[in-house]
Order: structure tokens, then sequence, then C-alpha cells
């Protein structure tokens, strides 16, 4: 619930995150992902596979695990992150001299292959979830989904103000971001 409706007059303040009336900015129910923390009004969501809405634009570090062997010397990373890091039994591996590795493919190849073990080859990488969420709407009211899905109201459509939409730091918004936007009738207008 917005708290703010039953404050005195003087005690709300406007965000100017809506920047203009037209095209109207409607809302719809969203399901927000458990682990997106407590998210303020303005925060902009993608959808992700499941349906369900996440902060769009957040950088993570992500792992994958594999079992050596000790004749294998190839192990694909399915997610295909332009770098990796990789460890083998903890021990950092060095690119281009104990591995190479194509982004291209995800396969990553060792000169010497490592030894048998549960879990001893280890890639991490940088994930980025503007590469895995459909960028889609821009939450309304403020939520919190750190430990459990949250029921939460965003914007679906409208025009808004760039300055006041929520991203990570870092993320600037893209061309191609804005242009996802349009599909949904979510536009932006610089205010002054």
């Amino acid at each position: 619930m917005n708290t703010s409706l039953v404050n005195k007059i003087g005690e709300i303040g406007q965000d100017n995150l809506i920047a203009k009336l037209e095209p109207a900015a409607h809302t719809m129910g969203i399901k927000v992902a458990s682990g997106s923390g407590a998210l303020a009004r303005g925060v902009l969501l993608g959808r992700n596979a499941s349906g369900k809405y996440e902060p769009y634009g957040v950088s993570s570090v992500a792992k994958q695990e594999f079992n050596g062997d000790g004749s294998g010397k190839t192990f694909t990373v399915t997610a295909k992150p332009a770098t990796v890091t990789v460890k083998v039994g903890g021990a950092a591996q060095t690119a281009g001299t104990d591995y190479t590795y194509s982004a291209e493919t995800g396969v990553i190849t060792f000169g010497t292959a490592p030894a048998a073990g549960t879990k001893n080859v280890v890639a991490e990488y940088t994930v980025n979830s503007a590469d895995t969420l459909d960028v889609s709407c821009i939450l309304a009211d403020p939520c919190d989904a750190t430990s459990a899905d949250a029921t939460a109201v965003a914007y679906r459509c409208g025009n808004f103000n760039p300055a006041a939409v929520i991203l990570p730091e870092g993320y600037t918004l893209t061309d191609a971001d804005r242009d996802a936007l349009r599909k949904y009738d979510i536009i932006f207008t610089q205010m002054i």
C-alpha cells in the first residue's frame, strides 16, 4: 500500500517519474522474484523466463562447476559469456597458458586435462540481467522481494523521465533497451 497517499499537504513531494500524460501511464499487477531486494518506485524491471520480474541491468557473478576426469580437456559454459576466469582444484588458472576460451562456443580447452574430482573445475563470469530479461515495465510503488516473491504494481506503459528511472550503478539505457520498451508503449521524455 502506498502510505504517502495519506500524508498531510506539504509532506509529499513530486518525484518527476512521469514526464507527460501521453501516452497515459497504465498499471498492472506483477510478481517480483524473490532475491530482488527492497525496490523503490521507478526501478526498471524485466520479465524472466518464469514470468516473474527482476531489476533490469543488474550485474552479478555466476559460476558453473564441472567434474574433471583426468583425461577430458574441454568443458562448455552454457551461458557463453564474453570472458571467464577458471580455477582447478581451487587454484586460479592463467588464460592463454593453462587454458583457452571461445566466447562463440563457450568451450574452455585445457592444455593438460584437470585431475579427476567432483566440481573441481570452476568457471566464473559476469552476467548482466539485461542479457537475460525482457525489459518491460517500471515499478509504480516500492516493494520488498528480499526473501520471498512480492506482489507489486508496475507501469506497463507511459511517458517517463529517464533521469528519474532507477537503474543499477554503472548501467545506462541503450538504444536497444529503448526500442524494446517502445513495444510496450513506454517512452522517455527528458525533463529539465
